[in-house]
């Protein structure tokens, strides 16, 4: 990998558990930490795993797509200032889905959603040299990625709405043992 890249754990939240590696030698100590101790980790040690992830440089923002069934949710979240990390931070802005950058990004999430069998998530998103990257998934939110009166769903319904479009969706069956299109 090229350095610097971006390590962190299976669990976090808000850029918890994320770390620049900015040399071999620091690499190296995680190396040491994950496969022996375990890494000082927020809620548990990092431990028998490493997941490096590639620097996209030159985003201000990123993506934060949450799917709720058949609805579909995107905001812009800026980074932190000073930081490449957006996560954690509480500037998010609607985003208009038929606006170019955010339908490609809805287009690239709607195809891993899909692929994946996943109708109940939120995912960042950034781009990358080659194309969108995913940066993570969640299944957890907190209130503020979906404004209650500023935010909307793609199909215009507004996110205040959420767990009547989650009852809705569960009476659809839109939960009902998803099955990836690629098994």
């Amino acid at each position: 990998m090229r350095f610097p890249f971006i390590s962190k754990s299976k669990r976090g939240s808000a850029s918890k558990n994320v770390r620049m590696i900015e040399t071999r030698s620091a690499a190296e100590a995680e190396i040491a930490l994950a496969f022996g101790g375990g890494l000082p980790a927020w809620g548990e040690p990092q431990q028998g795993y490493l997941i490096w992830q590639e620097v996209c440089p030159g985003n201000r923002y990123d993506y934060r797509v949450n799917i709720v069934g058949r609805e579909m949710a995107i905001g812009r979240r800026w980074n932190k200032p000073d930081t490449i990390f957006a996560s954690g931070h509480s500037r998010i802005d609607n985003c208009d889905p038929d606006e170019a950058e955010p339908a490609e990004v809805l287009e690239f999430c709607k195809k891993f959603f899909e692929t994946e069998g996943i109708t109940f998530a939120a995912i960042d998103i950034v781009k990358g040299s080659n194309g969108w990257k995913l940066l993570e998934t969640s299944i957890a939110w907190p209130e503020h990625h979906l404004p209650w009166q500023t935010r909307i769903f793609v199909s215009g319904r507004p996110c205040r709405d959420l767990f009547a479009v989650i009852v809705e969706e569960m009476e659809a069956g839109s939960f009902d043992a998803a099955t990836p299109a690629a098994a």
